[in-house]
């Protein structure tokens, strides 16, 4: 059924790798870099520049040094896929894929993937593996990630440990339940923020009191007051 949607659709073979924060999505999609490195595929590796986390692509805990360097774009149509097809690059891999379906402003675009995978099959690109949240924080879907399912994209679903406090105390101080979901928190105090209060894609810049982390559905689905308004 997926390489049958993919074909009637016109797109590469296309892999998604989802899952929620810390979930090992940029390790799998480092992984598969070094694979194309070793067995001589060429690539182009692509990451949205309103990523401010890191340069380039690297798995958490890793050194830049041993990262994989990237384009950066604003829109993923903008790429300049034909001199990249021109100079031998058949495959590309993308980074935080799921912001790729905004634009620099944070506001939704309304067609990225189906337009982009069709154009990239037309001039060349036989495979791409892309890297991205399918949920945001806040209970939105992606667009990207829905678009990639519903045009016969691969999915691959990670999952990760619930990294919600327990007790700092006890043997077990987070939940370490399966986590399915992605929070975001208040640094100082450990709450969660409330997800009618948060956007699908954070403001620009960085922020150094806010952190990340994955849940189960217990603590992703919290009562009102057990959370703090976003600001």
């Amino acid at each position: 059924m997926i390489s049958e949607m993919s074909e009637r659709c016109q797109t590469p073979k296309v892999t998604y790798i989802t899952g929620p924060m810390s979930a090992g999505k940029t390790e799998k999609l480092h992984t598969k870099m070094g694979e194309f490195d070793s067995t001589h595929i060429h690539y182009v590796a692509l990451k949205p520049i309103m990523d401010v986390r890191d340069a380039g692509i690297k798995p958490r805990g890793m050194s830049a040094i041993d990262g994989h360097e990237c384009i950066g774009f604003d829109q993923l149509g903008n790429v300049d896929i034909e001199s990249l097809v021109l100079a031998g690059i058949d495959t590309a891999v993308v980074d935080e894929a799921h912001m790729a379906g905004f634009d620099m402003d944070r506001q939704p675009l309304s067609d990225v993937y189906l337009p982009t995978m069709e154009r990239w099959k037309r001039l060349g690109i036989v495979r791409v593996f892309m890297a991205g949240l399918d949920v945001a924080a806040n209970g939105d879907r992606f667009r990207m990630y829905t678009d990639a399912k519903d045009f016969g994209a691969k999915i691959v679903h990670l999952t990760a440990k619930c990294e919600y406090p327990i007790d700092p105390d006890e043997n077990r101080p987070t939940c370490r339940e399966v986590a399915k979901r992605s929070q975001i928190f208040e640094l100082a105090s450990g709450k969660p923020f409330y997800r009618g209060s948060l956007p699908s894609i954070l403001p620009a810049g960085s922020r150094d009191d806010i952190g990340f982390r994955p849940v189960c559905q217990e603590h992703y689905a919290l009562l009102r007051s057990d959370t703090i308004d976003f600001s």
